[in-house]
């Protein structure tokens, strides 16, 4: 608004009284000089108006930087901490213990209390209690946030896909709403099977991620790991065996329930359902192993670490050797004459040419039916086998007593001990059978 208009007399009425002593003043004039008052009067009126309020106060926002004089300062020129040896001019702000205060003395500073105590600062506001009250909840939440995000962290270790569900305590095969999973089983570790939303609990759709869940070949698909949101020492754990997808959800087949309680989670519990799949399975192999270097048709092969050798000793798929590896003696002699120790051997096995005379010696006397010593004989031809005890002479009999005729080849199971004087002695043989 513009200045309050001037009021200027336009009429001169002392020399109209002059001229005209006994007339009354002229009321044209008079109402002229009136009207122009009031103009001037409410011009100023309403400027006073635009900087003072109904109380007498300067009226709200009415003055700022451009109506004050130099002299006057607004702000302050800069706030730092106050710091000792420093050159600080006037205007200046400075922070000590919570304390804002502004330099009214352009000095170098000794110590803050010294400096204060000389008139050198004024304090403008003392907020360190205050900061503390307002900023606590703050401080607060961002605890509780950060706590949650350990939680968090602490919840999804080591799991490969990862989200968020509520827990349902029903345990009907049907969708168990968007956000929410159910198990078959109030009993929750002998669940055998998982019902759960393709929508998660940040209402994302998650249907192609959980059906991800049985790409494995393996028989096992997977680990799942479901653990409380605000307590990880709650938690489940399976097997995942299977996947069939609902309308709506999907059913996981489980196995192997594990749990740090039997049903450790309460109806609405919010969880992090994660899962972690396994590798496919390995082809299947022929069957076959490998043999070593200088390997011999129907020899069994002694290894030493990776380095297979011949053990001497031939079998084959129908044969039996009783006693440990030590305890074979592989004769393969072309003599019609050998000698079997039984203290040293139990096992032996032949390769004649032709019949064979076995002196034997310190032959156990154990019970009749008792398995004491196999013969294995092999070779083209037939053989007869005579057992003698050394220098003596002697027959092997079978059952019926009747001297044993082997055959191509042949496996002997000696069954028992018959002695007749001192010198002679008659070796019972059982399951003399032809090896194919």
């Amino acid at each position: 608004m513009s200045q309050p208009r001037r009021y200027t007399p336009s009429y001169d009425f002392s020399d109209f009284q002059a001229s005209n002593p006994t007339t009354p003043l002229p009321g044209v004039q008079v109402d002229a000089q009136f009207d122009a008052l009031a103009t001037t009067t409410n011009d100023i009126c309403n400027n006073m108006a635009l900087i003072q309020r109904d109380d007498g106060q300067l009226r709200n926002n009415s003055v700022g930087n451009d109506q004050l004089k130099s002299e006057v300062s607004v702000g302050l020129n800069a706030v730092t901490d106050w710091e000792t040896a420093t050159a600080y001019a006037a205007n200046d702000g400075v922070w000590e213990d919570g304390a804002l205060y502004r330099c009214l003395v352009a000095h170098t500073s000794d110590t803050f209390a010294t400096d204060l105590a000389a008139g050198k600062w004024s304090l403008l506001v003392d907020v360190g209690g205050e900061v503390e009250t307002l900023a606590q909840p703050f401080v607060d939440q961002a605890q509780s946030a950060a706590a949650e995000a350990d939680v968090l962290a602490d919840a999804v270790s080591g799991i490969g896909l990862s989200f968020r569900y509520a827990f349902s305590t029903t345990t009907t095969d049907a969708d168990p709403g968007a956000g929410n999973f159910r198990l078959n089983n109030a009993t929750q570790t002998s669940a055998t099977e998982l019902y759960i939303s393709d929508v998660d609990g940040n209402a994302a759709t998650v249907a192609a991620l959980i059906a991800k869940f049985d790409d494995s070949t393996s028989a096992v698909k997977g680990q799942l790991s479901i653990r409380n949101r605000s307590n990880p020492g709650q938690y489940l754990e399976f097997d995942v065996t299977g996947l069939t997808d609902a309308t709506d959800y999907t059913k996981l087949a489980l196995a192997n329930g594990a749990g740090s309680a039997a049903s450790p989670f309460s109806d609405a519990a919010v969880v992090v359902v994660g899962f972690v799949p396994n590798g496919d399975k390995g082809d299947t192999g022929d069957g076959d192993v490998t043999g070593p270097a200088g390997a011999t048709d129907e020899a069994i092969a002694l290894f030493d670490g990776a380095t297979g050798k011949n053990s001497g000793v031939r079998i084959t798929s129908s044969a039996a050797i009783y006693g440990a590896r030590d305890r074979v003696n592989n004769i393969g002699t072309t003599a019609s004459t050998v000698t079997c120790d039984f203290t040293v051997y139990n096992v032996w096995v032949f390769e004649p040419t032709g019949d064979l005379t076995v002196n034997v010696f310190n032959v156990p006397a154990l019970t009749a039916g008792t398995v004491i010593g196999q013969l294995i004989v092999t070779g083209g031809g037939d053989h007869t086998l005579t057992f003698q005890c050394e220098g003596g002479s002697g027959t092997v009999l079978t059952e019926g007593g009747a001297g044993l005729d082997l055959g191509t080849t042949t496996q002997v199971d000696i069954v028992g001990i018959l002695q007749t004087g001192t010198d002679t002695v008659w070796l019972k043989v059982l399951n003399a059978e032809a090896l194919s």
